[in-house]
């Protein structure tokens, strides 16, 4: 398999930036790896907040266990500073999880590139 369809497929499926790991070319992996973890991070511990404040309302019977309406007041939110740093956060990891696929396809295919040049 070809070094750019395999960094491809590690920057697509594993983590955003993995493919530069493969090729060996650390530094670009952290570039993408850092900021994409970083927002994924900052999303999921806003999400963890949530829940943990539904399942004490729960707890002290403040609201019925319905999951339907669990969820909601999970996903409810109307902080416009929180919005805003959900959505910045969101853009973040899918443009860094999108540029490390193209970007890691084509160092993949530039190694392929050389990697044949040196042995002809």
């Amino acid at each position: 398999m070809k070094n750019s369809v395999k960094a491809a497929i590690c920057s697509a499926a594993v983590v955003p930036g993995a493919g530069f790991f493969v090729l060996r070319q650390y530094l670009l992996g952290f570039c993408f790896l850092v900021p994409s973890l970083g927002a994924l991070a900052y999303i999921l511990r806003h999400y963890f907040i949530k829940t943990r404040a539904v399942s004490e309302q729960l707890l002290l019977g403040e609201i019925p266990p319905d999951v339907t309406l669990m969820v909601a007041q999970v996903m409810n939110e109307t902080d416009p500073e929180k919005i805003r740093g959900l959505a910045v956060a969101t853009w973040v990891f899918l443009a860094s999880w999108i540029i490390s696929i193209a970007v890691s396809a084509y160092a993949g295919h530039l190694h392929d590139k050389n990697t044949c040049a040196i042995k002809n």
